[in-house]
């Protein structure tokens, strides 16, 4: 992962937002989140429920 993302600011958000996603933490606990993981495309999912820093 440290090749795709060299800057160490944007490392460890992406590092933090894994483990929240692996954990269902965060939004990606709502209901909605885990209902439509599987049934949305990546992208528009992670529009949803990804990014809570931007």
């Amino acid at each position: 992962m440290e090749r795709l993302i060299p800057d160490p600011f944007d490392f460890t958000k992406v590092d933090e937002q894994l483990d929240e996603y692996l954990y269902k933490r965060d939004l990606f606990g709502i209901r909605a989140a885990l209902s439509s993981y599987k049934t949305r495309a990546p992208v528009e999912w992670w529009d949803h429920f990804g990014d809570l820093w931007s």
